[in-house]
């Protein structure tokens, strides 16, 4: 499987693809999920990356304990990779 992501940039009327991460960070722990949001922030900023990836509905709970979910699966909570820059 290569990880390629595809987003819409709604601001400048254009898809950006992301592939061959230079990394990517992933997660199936809602314990995980805060943490992880800091680091590909903190990544980001300090190597001028872009990130490209998700959060599932199940993150939920990461944000809000009270908010309920689907029972555990293997599908990731988060998922996201770094990248140099997206095509165009």
């Amino acid at each position: 499987m290569v990880p390629q992501v595809i987003i819409h940039d709604a601001v400048n009327k254009r898809w950006l693809e992301f592939v061959d991460p230079i990394e990517v960070i992933a997660t199936n722990r809602v314990e995980e999920v805060a943490f992880a949001l800091r680091h590909i922030e903190e990544r980001v900023n300090r190597d001028i990356l872009w990130a490209a990836g998700f959060l599932s509905y199940e993150a939920a709970p990461a944000f809000d304990r009270s908010l309920i979910t689907h029972a555990d699966s293997s599908f990731p909570k988060l998922w996201f990779g770094f990248y140099q820059q997206p095509r165009t």
